[in-house]
């Protein structure tokens, strides 16, 4: 845990340096001061970190991949994220190293959504922090494919705000090769301009009522649609799905909730910030479905990463017009201090993060 909390303190400390720095570009400087430590601290994990995922799957399954030939790749992986494994293939010309692998994925991984905050947040330190607390950034440690998807669609941000929907569909269809349910985001485009108002509020509470009310009846559903997926089946057990549900779906609400009441009347009724509301009611109706299939948090992340734009934008413009700099203040430290807690508690516990190690650490390969 303790390489997580100096993480979260040297994002602090980074936007301190970078506002004294006698620099010309202070927010590049400080994306690439916080890039470095988080993707590093991702790439070089031990295959142990963060669940099972990464010492069951990923890195059997690139020794497997090391001896494929390239017939055995389409034909084996055939309609099962092929992108991912094409992409695979490509770096054992390269190295057949798995970690090594693991730590350009993680470049990528975090380095996209640098990138992405870097052009598009109105105030990175705040985007971190809800890229931590929401899981976005843990999520790295274990859902690769899933991840590396996410990655992808996020360059399709700029052509939802401008309307460009062509390019827009063609990196969905890109990160639907990392990893299906990437198609989901499709429903981005049409959505996304939707009037803020009584209606989207209207839909995240038919979905929590028919997730709760009737649960049991759309979960058997479910489970005779996939529960012999190797995929899904894990997720339609147990209480797995209700835990993440509850908690998750809550801390996505406090975020738009604060979004919305700090954000004022003429920002909010701008393109861009009816964009990103949309976006995040979006992720919340999926996030309500969670205790019907635990899959749907998956499907909630592809449109709440966008929470990591929406509230700091809403945040910047609440300090902007406040009256009174200190209480607008005092109100953005409040928040940001209760995201960090909410990681370092529960998220790095939950993510099975609370334990790191280095991988030249691990004892069996």
């Amino acid at each position: 845990m303790i390489y997580f909390v100096l993480l979260v303190i040297w994002v602090m400390f980074a936007d301190v340096i970078c506002k004294k720095a006698a620099v010309s570009n202070r927010k590049k400087l400080y994306c690439w001061l916080v890039f470095i430590p988080a993707a590093l601290l991702m790439g070089l994990r031990s295959r142990y970190v963060g669940g099972v995922d990464t010492n069951w799957y990923y890195i059997p399954t690139f020794k497997k991949v090391c001896n494929y030939s390239w017939d055995e790749i389409f034909t084996l992986f055939e309609g099962k994220d092929i992108g991912f494994y094409i992409v695979e293939k490509l770096f054992t010309y390269i190295s057949d190293d798995p970690y090594a692998f693991i730590f350009v994925v993680s470049l990528f991984i975090v380095g996209s959504y640098t990138l992405f905050v870097y052009r598009y947040s109105a105030q990175p330190v705040i985007s971190f922090f809800v890229y931590f607390a929401l899981g976005y950034y843990t999520a790295g440690f274990q859902l690769i494919r899933h991840m590396l998807s996410i990655s992808i669609l996020l360059f399709a941000y700029p052509y939802i705000l401008n309307k460009k929907p062509v390019k827009f569909i063609l990196i969905v269809l890109l990160a639907s090769t990392f990893h299906s349910s990437a198609l989901v985001f499709l429903l981005a485009y049409p959505l996304a301009f939707a009037r803020i108002g009584w209606k989207q509020w209207l839909i995240v509470v038919a979905t929590v009522v028919v997730s709760y009310a009737f649960g049991s009846r759309v979960f058997t559903t479910l489970e005779g649609l996939l529960g012999d997926s190797d995929r899904y089946g894990k997720f339609t057990t147990g209480d797995y799905g209700s835990e993440m549900s509850i908690v998750g779906f809550l801390i996505i609400l406090c975020v738009y909730v604060a979004s919305y009441i700090t954000i004022g009347k003429r920002k909010r009724r701008l393109p861009e910030s009816r964009v990103l509301f949309n976006l995040s009611a979006i992720s919340l109706s999926f996030m309500s479905m969670v205790i019907l299939l635990g899959e749907f948090w998956r499907i909630s992340m592809f449109f709440g990463m966008y929470n990591t734009l929406l509230l700091p934008t809403a945040l910047t413009e609440h300090y902007r017009s406040a009256k009174n700099k200190n209480v607008a203040a005092t109100l953005i430290l409040l928040i940001c201090t209760m995201l960090i807690i909410y990681f370092i508690v529960f998220r790095l516990e939950n993510d099975m993060l609370s334990s790191y190690e280095f991988f030249w650490d691990d004892v069996y390969i």
